[in-house]
């Protein structure tokens, strides 16, 4: 197939954002280990990371897999302690739940391929793995979700940001509008507490 062969010669050559690439991995994980996204998340993350709450997974109709793309559900303090985390490079009390070096190759533009960095505007991410690098000059990345569901995190100076929202399909106040603004209010923050 010609648009199959396009894709994995323009694979790492160019920024192409698609959520399928992440539902792909998610039934990949699931072939892979026999498990449920929602057992692996369990074990490997939420278990280890000192969840408090139940956290949720919406499931994809077609084949009942876990939406990986999306559709995950936890508590605002949750999503807390998921920054906390990945402030603290994956480690929680001398654990270390999330390899270090894949975390940063992850989350650091100078590890990301250059063509995956946005350059110009000021709101402007490069994609990571599954995250969004900030173009500011501290190391910054963000999991930017549906409808304004936003979580930022600063390692340099352990803060987390998270933002729960309903925005909708309201086309008067778009989600990059949202974004944006929410992300403005970050960066002025992170100025504050830095001076």
């Amino acid at each position: 197939n010609k648009e199959i062969l396009l894709i994995l010669n323009l694979y790492g050559s160019k920024k192409i954002y698609t959520s399928v690439d992440t539902e792909v991995l998610a039934r990949t994980l699931v072939r892979a280990t026999g498990k449920s996204i929602a057992k692996l998340t369990e074990e490997w993350l939420w278990k280890p990371m000192g969840g408090w709450s139940w956290a949720s997974w919406f499931y994809s109709t077609t084949d009942l897999i876990e939406n990986g793309a999306s559709g995950f559900n936890a508590t605002i303090n949750d999503y807390g302690r998921f920054g906390v985390l990945l402030a603290n490079d994956g480690m929680r009390d001398a654990n270390q739940i999330i390899p270090k070096k894949f975390l940063l190759n992850a989350t650091r533009k100078n590890r990301v391929d250059k063509n995956f960095l946005n350059k110009g505007e000021k709101f402007s991410y490069g994609y990571g793995y599954q995250t969004w690098i900030a173009n500011i000059e501290d190391p910054t990345f963000c999991a930017l979700g549906h409808y304004g569901q936003i979580l930022c995190i600063q390692p340099s100076s352990k803060i987390v940001y998270v933002q729960f929202s309903a925005a909708g399909h309201n086309q008067s106040y778009s989600y990059k509008n949202l974004t944006s603004s929410s992300f403005n209010f970050l960066e002025y923050t992170l100025k504050i507490l830095k001076n």
